[in-house]
C-alpha cells in the first residue's frame, strides 16, 4: 500500500496504480496541426505538383520556426563559404569569391563585378546589413544558375540577362525598379521572388519566360496590376501579388494569364472593391483563386461565372454583408468556398447567389459573421452530395431548421411562402461528416432536426443556449453515424435524457458536456452507452457521482475542474482495467479502498 495526498483532502490508502500523472489533461483529439509548409498544403488537398521550391520562392506557409514572416528563412547564425572569408570577418570586405557562395549575417559595403569569378554556379547572401551593387556586377556570369539576396538591404535591381539563373530570390530588401532601368531576365528563370520591396511598376515584358513557373510580387506597392510587365509565360502555375494597393481588377489584367496550364492566382490583402464582369473567364485552366482580405461589399453577375476548372475560392474577410443574386454561377468543380469573417458580417445569402455550385463542392466556410439562419434557401436551390464540411460557427443562428426570408428579398415573399412549405432542411447534404454550429444562440433541439444527416460523424454545439427542458429525449436517435458530440458550454444542470442510452446514442464515441452546470451524475446515466470510449465532463460543478455511472467499456474519463470530494468503488467499478481517469483541481478528500483498481493512469 502507497500512501499519497490527493488534492487539498485528508490522507488516504489505496494500491498503486500503474501509472500516477499529475500533467493536466490535454485534449490532443481537438489539437490541430497548424505547421506546414506551402507545397504540402496545396497538394494534399488539389494534387497540385507544387515543390519545395515554389515554398521556398514566395508561397506563404506556416512554418514558424523555419520561415520567420510565412515566407522568409529565420536566421541561423553566420556563415560564409566560397570567398575569402578571413577578409569578411576580419575587413568587412567580400572578395575572392571562387565557389558556390553563401554568405549570412554579415556586413559589408558593397559587391561589384570583381566580387565574382565569372565560373561561380550560385550566390546566396542572406540577413546580411544593407550593402550596394555596383555597376553591372553580374554582366559576366555567365555560369550562374541560383541567386538569392534576402533581407540585406540593396535598392537596385540587378540586371541578369547573361546569367543562366534559373531561381531567383530577392525577398525583403528595398528594390524600386526605376523607369530607366534597361535589365532583363533570362530566358531559363523558372522561379521569381520579388516579395517585401518597393516595387510599383516592372518593365514591359519583364516577366517572361517558356520556363516560369512562379512569381511572386507580394508586399509591394503596386497600386496598378503590372499588366505590360508580363510576357509569354506558358509554364505559369503560381503567381502571388498580394499585400499591396490594387483596387481594381479587369479583363485586361487577367489576360496576361490565358497560357497557364494550371493557375494559382494570390490576390489576398489588397483593396480591391471591384472586379470586372468575366475578368477570369479568360483563364481557360484557373484553379485557385485567392481573394481574402480585400474590399469586395458585391460581386458583380460574371465574375465568377462558369469557371469549370476552379477547385478553390476563398473570399473570406472582405466586406459581403449580402452574397447577392447570382454571385456564383456554374463553378461545377468547386471544392472549397471561404466565405467566413466578412470585416462587414454576413447577414444574408440571396437563394439564386449560388446557382451550380454545389456538384464538387466539399468544405463551405460561412462561420464568423451574422447569419441568424442556416442558408437553407441556397441548399435547397442544389445538390450538396459531396459536401463533408459545413462551417456555420460563430453566427447568431437560432433555429436550426427555420428558413430565412430575407434570402428571398422584398420582392419574393411569395416565393418564400411557397419554399417554406416545402423545406425539408438538409436534405440535399447526405454525406455530410462534420457540421460546425458553436458558438451561435441555439436554444431549443427536436428529435428530426438533423435526421436528413445521414453520414454525420461530428456535431458541434458548444457555447449556444441549450437547456437539458429543451433538448428532445430523441435529439440526436435517428443521426445513427454521430460518434462525436460537442455541447460544452451551454446551460446544462443535468444530463439531458438524449445522452443516456444506446438508443438516443446509437454510434457515440466521445462525448463532450464540458463547461456546463452539472452538479450530479445520477446512477447509471452513461452506463447504457455501450459504444462511448471518451467522457469530457470537466469545468462544470459536480459534487457527486453516484454508483455505475459510466458504461464498461469507457477509456477516458475527464472530470477536471468541478467539486468532487470522494471517490467510492462503485463509482468506476464497471470500468476496464485500461481506463484513464482525470480528476485534476477538484476537492478530493477521501477514496475508497479499491476504487481506483480498474484505473491505469490518473491525474489529480
Amino acid at each position: 500500500m502507497e500512501t499519497v495526498m490527493l488534492g487539498k483532502g485528508k490522507l488516504k490508502n489505496y494500491p498503486l496504480m500503474k501509472m500516477i500523472n499529475r500533467e493536466p489533461f490535454v485534449d490532443t483529439a481537438l489539437q490541430v496541426n497548424n505547421i506546414w509548409s506551402a507545397n504540402t498544403y496545396w497538394n494534399e488537398r488539389y494534387s497540385l505538383g507544387y515543390t519545395t521550391t515554389e515554398t521556398d520562392y514566395g508561397m506563404w506557409s506556416y512554418q514558424p520556426s523555419t520561415k520567420s514572416n510565412g515566407y522568409m528563412d529565420v536566421a541561423a547564425g553566420q556563415s560564409c563559404a566560397g570567398c575569402d572569408c578571413t577578409a569578411l570577418r576580419d575587413s568587412g570586405i567580400l572578395q575572392t569569391c571562387t565557389g558556390s557562395v553563401t554568405i549570412a549575417q554579415y556586413s559589408f559595403p558593397n559587391i561589384s563585378s570583381e566580387t565574382f569569378a565569372v565560373s561561380i554556379p550560385e550566390i546566396d547572401i542572406r540577413h546580411c546589413g544593407a550593402f550596394s551593387i555596383v555597376g553591372q556586377t553580374f554582366v559576366n556570369l555567365t555560369a550562374l544558375t541560383k541567386l538569392t539576396i534576402e533581407n540585406s538591404g540593396i535598392t537596385t535591381m540587378p540586371d541578369l540577362g547573361n546569367t543562366q539563373i534559373t531561381e531567383l530570390n530577392l525577398m525583403f530588401n528595398s528594390i524600386e525598379i526605376k523607369t530607366n532601368f534597361k535589365g532583363s531576365l533570362p530566358t531559363t528563370i523558372t522561379h521569381v521572388a520579388l516579395t517585401g520591396n518597393k516595387i510599383y511598376w516592372i518593365p514591359n515584358g519583364f516577366l517572361n519566360g517558356p520556363n516560369l513557373r512562379s512569381v511572386s510580387l507580394g508586399g509591394n506597392s503596386f497600386i496598378n496590376f503590372p499588366v505590360l510587365g508580363f510576357g509569354s509565360m506558358p509554364s505559369l502555375v503560381y503567381f502571388g501579388i498580394e499585400n499591396n494597393q490594387l483596387r481594381r481588377l479587369s479583363v485586361q489584367h487577367m489576360n496576361n494569364f490565358k497560357e497557364s496550364p494550371q493557375l494559382h492566382l494570390n490576390l489576398s490583402y489588397n483593396v480591391l472593391d471591384y472586379i470586372q464582369p468575366y475578368a477570369f473567364s479568360g483563364i481557360p485552366n484557373i484553379k485557385v483563386l485567392e481573394i481574402h482580405q480585400n474590399s469586395l461589399a458585391s460581386i458583380a453577375k460574371g465574375v465568377f461565372e462558369n469557371l469549370t476548372t476552379l477547385i478553390h475560392l476563398d473570399l473570406h474577410a472582405n466586406n459581403l454583408e449580402t452574397l447577392n443574386k447570382e454571385a456564383m454561377k456554374d463553378l461545377e468543380y468547386l471544392e472549397e468556398l471561404r466565405l467566413h469573417s466578412q470585416k462587414t458580417p454576413m447577414t444574408t445569402l440571396i437563394f439564386n447567389s449560388m446557382i451550380n455550385v454545389g456538384k464538387s463542392l466539399k468544405y463551405l466556410f460561412i462561420s464568423s459573421n451574422a447569419l441568424t439562419h442556416i442558408p437553407h434557401q441556397v441548399f435547397m436551390e442544389n445538390s450538396y452530395d459531396n459536401i463533408v464540411q459545413l462551417h456555420l460557427d460563430n453566427n447568431a443562428i437560432t433555429n436550426v431548421t427555420e428558413l430565412d426570408a430575407n434570402g428571398y428579398g422584398a420582392t419574393l415573399q411569395s416565393t418564400y411562402n411557397e419554399k417554406k412549405v416545402h423545406l425539408d432542411p438538409f436534405s440535399t447534404m447526405s454525406n455530410l461528416n462534420i457540421l460546425y454550429l458553436h458558438g451561435n444562440a441555439i436554444t431549443h433541439i427536436t428529435s428530426t432536426d438533423y435526421c436528413r444527416l445521414t453520414s454525420l460523424t461530428e456535431l458541434y454545439l458548444t457555447d449556444n443556449e441549450l437547456t437539458e427542458d429543451n433538448m428532445d429525449v430523441d435529439s440526436f436517435t435517428c443521426v445513427i453515424t454521430l460518434a462525436r458530440l460537442h455541447l460544452g458550454t451551454n446551460k446544462l444542470q443535468y444530463v439531458p435524457a438524449a445522452l443516456t442510452n444506446s438508443t438516443r446514442l446509437p454510434s457515440i464515441n466521445t462525448l463532450y458536456v464540458t463547461n456546463n452546470k452539472l452538479t450530479f451524475i445520477e446512477a447509471g446515466t452513461f452506463s447504457d452507452l455501450s459504444t462511448m470510449r471518451v467522457l469530457y465532463l470537466h469545468s462544470n460543478k459536480i459534487i457527486s457521482i453516484e454508483d455505475n455511472a459510466f458504461p464498461d467499456m469507457i477509456r477516458l474519463i475527464v472530470l477536471n475542474g468541478n467539486k468532487i470530494k470522494q471517490i467510492k468503488k462503485m463509482h468506476l467499478e464497471n470500468c476496464p482495467l485500461s481506463t484513464q481517469l482525470y480528476l485534476n483541481d477538484n476537492e478530493l478528500g477521501w477514496i475508497e479502498d479499491g476504487a481506483l483498481d480498474h484505473i491505469t493512469s490518473l491525474s489529480y
